[in-house]
């Protein structure tokens, strides 16, 4: 009984060892993925050139946007012929296929959980699909009932719940809202600082086959995936379903983690989608509070 007992103590012990060991090394690596996302982030507005001060208006209001133009310098920015806008004047950002993320979670409210989700994880991200709006993964259910059966859920059948992969047709990423929310940041905004990113030299069919992909998830009413690192056959989260769509893409049916957007093959994160060798920032949107008014910055690839 008693080497029992010193097997199980041992076993205990190695485990916490493990664990503390684990701890370390997330915080380790996950720090050195934002200073890298910050270096980026600054590397891309040191090449902007401040080019013009547009007056925009809501629909109730006017509101000042500041252009900065970033030139394209690197092979697959100059490869790439598409404008960063959809809009000839110059307002709405993206293309088919471009990636919007940021990096603040959804719980600006709840503190400790607000820093955890933000710091590792990151706060959201969708795929444009070019026409219609924006594919995501979703993860707010209606009550606890829900999200328990949500995790009980295979998501093999059409499952009805509120918490799926959706398309969300509103324009919210970078739109000034034209009432105050109270889950927004900044009032009128769903968050202060948005990033749009493209895939590295991809043909115009691997950019329709990405969007097809995705779309079948939201036609499909494929479930949010509150596990993240478990349970991942029929079921997705915001950054696991821009990572699984294009691995499906290049390689067929995904199974686990994607190996595609992703080079750590491990949960992907809103910093694994931006640090990626895949991608590569077409813009930046910022919002900030200026002597009582909010004003808008851009940072963008020019045309070409």
């Amino acid at each position: 009984m008693k080497k029992v007992l010193r097997i199980i103590k041992k076993t205990f012990k190695i485990l916490f060892i493990l664990a503390i060991v684990g701890i370390f090394y997330s915080f380790g690596y996950t720090s050195y993925e934002n200073i890298k996302v910050s270096q980026d982030f600054k590397t891309f507005k040191n090449r902007a050139v401040y080019e013009k001060t547009v007056t925009l208006n809501n629909g109730m209001e006017d509101y000042k946007r500041h252009y900065y133009k970033v030139s394209r310098e690197t092979s697959f920015e100059l490869n790439d012929t598409r404008s960063v806008f959809r809009d000839d004047t110059e307002v709405k950002l993206g293309q088919k296929g471009d990636i919007f993320v940021t990096k603040l979670s959804p719980f600006k409210n709840v503190f400790g959980a607000h820093q955890f989700v933000s710091y590792y994880f990151g706060g959201h991200a969708a795929i444009y699909d070019g026409e219609k709006g924006y594919i995501e993964a979703v993860g707010f259910p209606d009550d606890f009932k829900e999200f328990i059966n949500i995790i009980k859920d295979d998501g093999e059948n059409v499952p009805n719940y509120s918490t799926t992969v959706n398309l969300n047709r509103s324009d919210y990423w970078t739109h000034r809202s034209l009432s105050v929310h109270e889950d927004n940041y900044y009032k009128y905004y769903y968050r202060p600082e948005v990033v749009g990113l493209r895939i590295k030299d991809v043909d115009s069919a691997s950019i329709d086959a990405f969007v097809d992909n995705a779309y079948e998830k939201y036609e499909d009413n494929r479930l949010y995936n509150f596990l993240f690192f478990l349970d991942m056959k029929n079921k997705y989260y915001c950054t696991d379903l821009v990572s699984r769509a294009y691995t499906e893409v290049i390689h067929g049916e995904s199974k686990g983690y994607a190996k595609e957007l992703n080079d750590d093959g491990f949960i992907t994160s809103v910093n694994d989608l931006i640090l990626s060798k895949q991608t590569y920032i077409t813009f930046i949107f910022e919002v900030k509070e200026e002597n009582d008014e909010i004003v808008e910055y851009l940072y963008y690839l020019e045309d070409i």
